[in-house]
């Protein structure tokens, strides 16, 4: 990647540490009873999809989050002046869903633009106001599945095994970034701190892949007595996803902010490259996942 690019890059995996928030339920899900099954993001699970086929209606959910993307295009483009990086990322991570005071919440994209443009102010308390988390972990799953399950034993009370078989994508993404607590510490300091002769680092490792499905796997539903024999039931899955690989990344970007004597930032040559970053790339492996 060219310089720029992989500054950007940088800039983007460290977001997560540096503009932490409480998790919440809104995300690229359509249907919130599939968050409340366990699914993430776009993706769903063996629950899910059991209850789904079995389900004799489907869920049409209106996108209202997108009243509140759309207005906003600039700031989600890198080529206009509105552009706005810590936004994009907000209205990347839930565009679906409408969320109350989206628009009026602290981003801290000063220290971060700054950061991106290489015009960092050598006084790290100009950015002080916003209380970063120093450790952040998140990882994600999309992968939908399009298939059928052979039922090759059926009961009158609803209960039946088969046999499930389907294929669709899987793409999967684990990021964990780590911040120097002295770092944090001084951005959530109410008044100035100045540490003298001193360095801040800011890690980061992002690993993502994207794949071929091809599921095997199990059903079976046990009916109630007494229950509804097309519903009730408890439900047991399994799948076996052979997996066909086309892209997988692992970035590992790190940065180090030098402070003098004074306290002011500075460049220290005898310590080697400020910003590095370590990057692994394939388009082809297998592999395989399980669910239960």
């Amino acid at each position: 990647m060219h310089p720029p690019v992989r500054l950007i890059v940088l800039i983007v995996c460290l977001h997560a540490a540096l503009t932490s928030a409480p998790a919440s339920a809104q995300n690229w899900s359509f249907d919130a009873r599939t968050i409340g099954l366990g699914g993430v993001g776009s993706t769903s699970n063996v629950a899910v999809d059991m209850v789904d086929e079995q389900r004799p209606y489907r869920a049409l959910v209106l996108p209202f989050g997108l009243l509140q993307v759309l207005p906003n295009l600039p700031k989600v483009d890198p080529t206009k002046d509105d552009f706005d990086l810590v936004r994009a990322i907000e209205y990347t991570a839930s565009p679906i869903h409408y969320i109350v005071g989206r628009d009026d919440t602290e981003t801290g994209s000063l220290f971060i633009t700054d950061l991106r443009n290489g015009t960092l102010s050598r006084d790290l308390n100009t950015y002080r106001g916003f209380s970063p988390a120093t450790s952040v972990t998140a990882e994600g799953l999309a992968s939908p599945t399009w298939g059928a399950t052979i039922k090759v034993r059926e009961r009158d009370n609803g209960s039946f095994q088969g046999i499930y078989i389907g294929a669709g994508p899987y793409l999967s993404m684990q990021t964990s970034a780590l911040i120097d607590p002295a770092l944090a510490a001084l951005f959530a300091s109410p008044t100035p701190v100045y540490t003298p002769n001193t360095s801040y680092f800011m890690s980061n490792d992002t690993v993502s892949q994207f794949a071929l499905a091809v599921t095997g796997g199990y059903r079976g539903r046990i009916g109630w007595p007494g229950g509804n024999g097309e519903l009730d039931g408890l439900y047991i899955g399994a799948n076996y996803r052979y997996l066909h690989g086309f892209r997988y990344e692992n970035l590992q970007p790190d940065a180090r902010l030098d402070a003098n004597a004074q306290g002011l930032l500075t460049v220290n040559p005898a310590l080697g490259f400020p910003v590095t970053i370590v990057r692994d790339t394939s388009t082809k492996g297998t592999g395989f996942a399980i669910d239960m």
